[in-house]
């Protein structure tokens, strides 16, 4: 949570931090800070889900994720394109760097799941063949947001990370760069 002047602004949650006790509980205050202005960042709700499910957000906002079959399989969930270079996600930036973290050809960005928001939302980035999955989505909540990021940093922030294995996730500045973004907006 970052505070400006003792006022909450901005909630960072992943996955598990969406389905604990603790965040269900706090749906009806976190409903009245996005309605007040807050923004709230969602990192890849669907990590670890198998069975297709519902997550709340917010008593106004829920997402179903289920897994989907990627019958294209052209690599273009390795691949992730900004649909405007010039939003604050994207802040020193390119869109060339959204392309194989690591530099590891194949090396996925977005996983094979449809994420479906319960309210309207503005694509930020798309991936996929015909670019139809959006990798990045910003729903409005009153005077807030959500944003919902299905770039995969998890593993890449770490500089101590090291392996000789092509595929590996270890630490990239785009992944370290990407969060600071998330959590400056």
């Amino acid at each position: 949570i970052r505070s400006l002047h003792g006022r909450q602004q901005l909630l960072f949650v992943n996955t598990l931090g969406l389905e604990s006790k603790q965040f269900r509980n706090r749906l009806g205050g976190i409903t009245k800070f996005l309605d007040d202005g807050g923004i709230v960042v969602v990192q890849e709700p669907e990590f670890r889900t198998v069975e297709p499910k519902e997550v709340s957000i917010s008593e106004k906002l829920s997402v179903k994720i289920e897994r989907r079959a990627d019958v294209d399989k052209g690599g273009y969930d390795s691949y992730v394109f900004p649909e405007d270079p010039a939003h604050s996600l994207w802040h020193n930036l390119r869109p060339e760097h959204f392309r194989w973290f690591n530099g590891a050809p194949g090396g996925e960005i977005v996983s094979e799941y449809v994420l479906t928001p319960s309210l309207p939302a503005v694509t930020l980035a798309s991936c996929g063949l015909g670019l139809r999955i959006p990798a990045v989505m910003e729903i409005q909540h009153e005077k807030g947001k959500v944003v919902i990021s299905r770039i995969q940093i998890r593993g890449r922030l770490n500089a101590e990370r090291r392996s000789l294995d092509r595929y590996a996730r270890r630490y990239d500045p785009v992944a370290a760069q990407y969060l600071i973004n998330m959590i400056s907006m």
